[in-house]
């Protein structure tokens, strides 16, 4: 069976707008938007690590579409200096139409999400938990606005670092399935220790979510870890 993925290329880090689909295939040598990337075939139980030029974060060219011939999976890794966090890209088959944000702030942080189409006239609905500046000017809390993705691109939002307000329990939908990512650019985690980090997640969509979860702790994690739990209905 066939499989593919989008994956945000620069996750959270500086997306303004996610544009063009660059196709990556196994065993061949693609070029899109001036960019040329190697993705060799991979053997069963193998993995190989395809590096994204620096290139390939500007301008719109922020999506990869992933595919191949038999199932498969894909970790995309953040790398920046002293900062680092990797996630687990969701399926296209398994993306869905509702989402919340789950983010993160140690009070300064700033939050953000980014919501990305895989079909062309998708509308999207945005429902902010907090007051929310976008390029078409403010949006109060607890009103919902619209915005049209064709396949391919997306949208980014982000919190002032300065405001560390939390963009957790903001609403997402859409008319067709969507992806989403969320995190903070850097944050302390727990507040008060050592130096900031990245951190993001591919969301899944709220008609994965469940009742019963399982957790485990982070070993050797002295100051203990710390869980984010959220409702999907009332």
């Amino acid at each position: 069976a066939a499989a593919a993925a989008l994956v945000p290329l620069r996750a959270l880090a500086a997306i303004e707008q996610v544009g063009s689909i660059e196709e990556l295939t196994g065993g061949a040598a693609v070029t899109a938007g001036g960019i040329t990337i190697d993705a060799p075939e991979i053997a069963e139980n193998g993995n190989t690590v395809v590096r994204l030029p620096d290139s390939a974060h500007s301008g719109g060219t922020n999506l990869v579409r992933v595919f191949a011939e038999n199932d498969f999976v894909v970790y995309m890794v953040n790398r920046a200096y002293q900062s680092s966090d990797a996630a687990l890209a969701i399926p296209l088959d398994a993306l869905g139409t509702e989402y919340i944000v789950t983010t993160y702030t140690d009070g300064s942080s700033p939050t953000q999400f980014t919501v990305y189409a895989t079909e062309d006239n998708t509308t999207v609905t945005v429902t902010p938990s907090t007051n929310l500046s976008t390029s078409g000017g403010s949006v109060p809390a607890g009103v919902p606005f619209d915005f049209n993705l064709d396949r391919g691109e997306g949208q980014y939002f982000s919190m002032r670092q300065s405001t560390g307000q939390d963009l957790t329990g903001t609403l997402v939908s859409a008319d067709h399935p969507v992806g989403m990512v969320n995190g903070s650019g850097c944050t302390f985690l727990p507040a008060g220790f050592g130096a900031c980090d990245h951190i993001f997640e591919v969301a899944p969509p709220v008609s994965s979510w469940g009742k019963q979860i399982l957790v485990t702790d982070f070993p050797y994690r002295t100051p203990g870890s710390l869980y984010r739990i959220l409702a999907a209905e009332d």
